[in-house]
């Protein structure tokens, strides 16, 4: 189990995370919570800028070479820069709030994200969301359900990736059971209700390929 500073490997490809956590974020309720920090957590939402590379044709390939190891160091740069934002926030909202809030739980989810689709550390990316999954079940607020239902989504693609198919199956199966019952009712062409049929069928198909 890895600590909670612990970097994963860096992707050379720059990529904007911010459009990722807001993306991450737009899907899930805000938390109802009334217990509020005196500290201020940190500013996440800076751009990154796309970096571009030389076209000059003209240039030697040792220069080419040189100007490509350049941009892949400062791509992984900006990318260490978020991935140590969001590790700061963490330690912030556990100081202000203890380990087991909700608001706790949202950093670690986005944390996950970023292991899961920019570092490609899965076992980093579902330790994060593990962790996540038990602070939000472990309070008794009926607020956070759709909070279990995303969370439980997002260990379920990682487990498919791992080819843990049964597993994510079950996680699957556990997400859309909490949006089939919460309180109104959500239509059935919900796209987080769809998404996850779409997800169940996926991990049919990989755990049962065509011979």
């Amino acid at each position: 189990m890895p600590a909670l500073h612990e970097k994963g490997t860096i992707p050379a490809t720059p990529i904007s995370f911010p459009t990722l956590q807001r993306k991450a974020m737009n899907n899930r309720p805000a938390l109802i919570i009334s217990l509020e920090p005196k500290e201020m957590d940190p500013a996440c939402h800076e751009s990154v800028t796309e970096l571009s590379r030389s076209s000059d044709k003209s240039a030697s390939e040792t220069s080419k070479c040189s100007g490509t190891s350049q941009s892949i160091e400062d791509g992984s740069s900006l990318l260490s820069t978020e991935l140590n934002r969001f590790q700061a926030e963490l330690k912030i909202r556990i100081a202000s709030y203890g380990e087991d809030h909700p608001k706790v739980a949202e950093t670690m989810n986005v944390l996950g994200l970023y292991y899961h689709h920019m570092a490609k550390d899965y076992s980093t990316a579902l330790f994060y969301h593990q962790r996540a999954l038990h602070v939000l079940t472990s309070w008794e607020s009926g607020c956070l359900v759709e909070d279990i239902a995303v969370t439980l989504t997002d260990i379920g693609n990682i487990q498919d990736l791992t080819g843990d198919h049964e597993g994510a199956l079950k996680s699957f199966s556990e997400a859309l059971q909490i949006f089939e019952n919460v309180e109104p009712k959500l239509d059935e062409r919900d796209p987080r209700m769809f998404s996850i049929l779409r997800c169940m069928d996926r991990v049919s198909r990989n755990s049962n390929p065509r011979r």
